[in-house]
């Protein structure tokens, strides 16, 4: 089953509009997956239903050189239940030995480490959001985002992550219930964007970016939210 998900996550930029030159929100989106079977969350990508999960490969070099490939490839899936959302990554690395994982408590500065990181703008206004992230020790890490860039770190959400390395490099699947977050549940559309940090490359990558940053202003689209219950 782990070579049928890395096997789908070859084809699957067809999946979001863009345009190879220019990056902006209103150029990416992805229509999101919806499943009555959601996964287990355990940091593998070996359930069936993650290969029917959107899916989003594409990203860039946000740090040091914006819109350049990356040096590491990153591959990114989608699901949802009317209860929550899900997110699966796979992150290659050929120097999967050189991967920091040093943080190994909940609650400590993941920083140091190589994480990944999804960032939700769930009234897609370009002002507010949730920034979520794992390290491949599964410590997770939150914040909330005021006034478009300002980050307010004491924000402590319900939700729950897990990660684990390979030869490959690593995974991260993500469980986040909808009552962990504020939404319009009459607006189908948030923003999203996707994030990851290889420290010993100094390098941060991106689906979204705008002059070196990311933030909920610079974001793309998840389309096909409907139905949502939080619980």
């Amino acid at each position: 089953m782990w070579l049928l998900v890395a096997s789908s996550a070859l084809s699957c930029a067809t999946a979001v509009a863009q345009d190879a030159s220019i990056y902006g929100a209103s150029l990416k989106t992805i229509d999101i997956t919806r499943t009555d079977t959601p996964p287990v969350i355990d940091g593998r990508l070996d359930e069936a239903v993650w290969s029917q999960a959107s899916c989003v490969d594409d990203l860039h070099q946000v740090n040091p050189i914006e819109y350049e490939t990356p040096t590491v490839r990153t591959c990114v899936y989608l699901l949802y239940t009317t209860n929550a959302f899900y997110v699966g990554a796979q992150m290659f690395d050929s120097e999967a030995e050189l991967i920091s994982a040093q943080v190994l408590r909940q609650g400590e500065r993941i920083v140091p480490d190589d994480f990944f990181g999804v960032i939700l703008d769930h009234f897609n206004d370009q002002r507010s959001g949730y920034r979520f992230t794992v390290n491949s020790n599964s410590v997770r890490s939150d914040l909330i985002y005021q006034n478009t860039s300002q980050q307010n770190q004491d924000w402590e959400g319900i939700w729950s992550a897990a990660a684990t390395r390979n030869e490959d490099g690593w995974v991260a699947e993500m469980e986040i219930p909808f009552n962990t977050l504020s939404f319009d549940p009459q607006d189908d559309t948030w923003g999203i964007n996707f994030m990851r940090w290889v420290p010993r490359k100094n390098e941060w990558i991106g689906w979204v970016s705008r002059n070196n940053t990311m933030n909920p202003s610079v974001a793309g689209a998840v389309t096909g939210l409907h139905g949502l219950e939080p619980v």
